[in-house]
């Protein structure tokens, strides 16, 4: 007797642990979404689309802001904190959601980064890598420098397969940051350009209008981020679009491998603005700037 209940609680314990295993399996397959205007995988061209669900690469949604959402949803509906991945694939996107919960402008439209979520660019589009380990890697000179997993830290590298988030919304004009010597700064025109490419303060503001910390580390890497104008220049309180027109980090936020160019803020943080914290992580920043207004003067 005493055999039998042990071989019965035996099988339970395997049953049970199968069905946990299937169980994490499942959620797995929902923790990471895929975002591409196209790939090709083994000669098959996949067009990707507003209604695929971005569960493969075969299935890649075209618009990098729903796959976040679609994320978000699913980790805040089930309980689960961290451990989403958006992986999205060489090309140019554009920012499609507003920062401000009343609406805002086409100026408002940011990519919005939330808490426990990773989003990894430079994959390519042709037999694109399975894993964020496995993106390739070049050196200053073009030259290949391996993949992610076996990168040298102490070297300045980029995405073999460029990823571009550009703040450039409207295109039938053209953004433009021509150096003046004479001026001795960038020379810019913004045609509704966004305030920030990306930003991480998704938990909203203090009584002091300070971004909350993220409760999750979040992290974006691998991506080119250009043309973002923090160019608000009222002066009369401390309000965040006039700050960190590539990116507007928040304390629990991570930006590695990433090129940050030909962004400009009215205040500070032309290319960055790290509000109360923030990890840059083997980053490119240049040709970015902080005007300033009258008498004062842009930092960073």
């Amino acid at each position: 007797m005493k055999n039998r209940l042990y071989l019965v609680m035996m099988l339970l314990l395997s049953f049970t642990a199968t069905i946990l295993a299937q169980g994490k399996a499942a959620a797995d397959q929902y923790m990471t979404r895929y975002v591409a205007e196209a790939v090709t995988i083994n000669g098959t061209t996949h067009t990707a689309s507003y209604s695929n669900d971005g569960l493969s690469w075969k299935k890649a949604r075209t618009n990098i802001q729903d796959a976040i959402n679609d994320l978000h949803s699913y980790m805040e509906a089930n309980g689960i904190k961290s451990g989403g991945k958006i992986y999205v694939a060489e090309g140019t996107y554009i920012p499609t959601e507003s920062t401000e919960e009343s609406g805002g402008t086409i100026l408002n439209l940011s990519f919005k980064v939330y808490s426990g979520i990773e989003i990894y660019g430079g994959f390519s589009r042709v037999d694109p890598e399975s894993d964020y380990k496995k993106r390739k890697l070049v050196d200053a000179e073009g030259n290949d420098a391996g993949t992610y997993a076996s990168h040298d830290a102490g070297k300045l590298l980029r995405m073999k397969h460029e990823t571009i988030l550009s703040g450039s919304t409207n295109k039938n004009r053209r953004t433009s940051v021509d150096w003046n010597e004479q001026r001795q700064c960038y020379i810019t025109t913004y045609p509704g350009n966004s305030y920030h490419v990306l930003t991480f303060a998704t938990e909203g503001w203090d009584s002091d209008n300070r971004a909350k910390p993220l409760s999750q580390p979040s992290k974006i890497s691998g991506f080119k981020i250009q043309y973002g104008n923090a160019g608000n220049s009222d002066y009369s309180e401390r309000y965040h679009t006039s700050y960190g027109g590539g990116v507007y980090a928040v304390a629990g936020a991570t930006i590695e491998y990433c090129e940050i160019s030909h962004c400009t803020a009215m205040r500070d943080g032309g290319g960055v603005y790290c509000d109360g914290g923030g990890n840059i992580v083997n980053c490119y920043i240049h040709n970015n700037q902080a005007v300033g207004l009258g008498i004062l003067d842009g930092e960073g």
